[in-house]
């Protein structure tokens, strides 16, 4: 007998890979901020790094570290786009696998 997933689990699957991707990103992000920033400043850990990542792909962007090149800067505003977009996609692939799951 063929044994086949529901339709929900799928969907749930797929909101999980966008989340698991979006946080890739995000690392990715802060480690090449780190590379270009955090080993010009004396203090800038790679946490810091990865924090000033999430702040701006979340679109929160407190103010107190922001990226001080050109080359931070660029990538900070690619993290942000790039923030607004996965966002909005998660967000959606979660609100339709609840409407199935009903």
């Amino acid at each position: 007998m063929k044994r086949s997933f529901p339709k929900e689990f799928f969907s749930l699957l797929s909101a999980a890979w966008n989340i698991l991707i979006f946080y890739l990103i995000l690392i990715c992000g802060g480690a090449f901020v780190f590379h270009i920033e955090g080993l010009k400043n004396s203090n800038g850990s790679f946490g810091d790094c990865l924090y000033t990542a999430f702040t701006t792909s979340f679109t929160i962007g407190y103010g107190d570290m922001t990226p001080n090149g050109t080359l931070g800067r660029v990538t900070a505003i690619v993290l942000a786009i790039v923030g607004m977009l996965f966002v909005g996609i998660i967000i959606g692939a979660s609100i339709k696998a609840l409407e199935r799951c009903k």
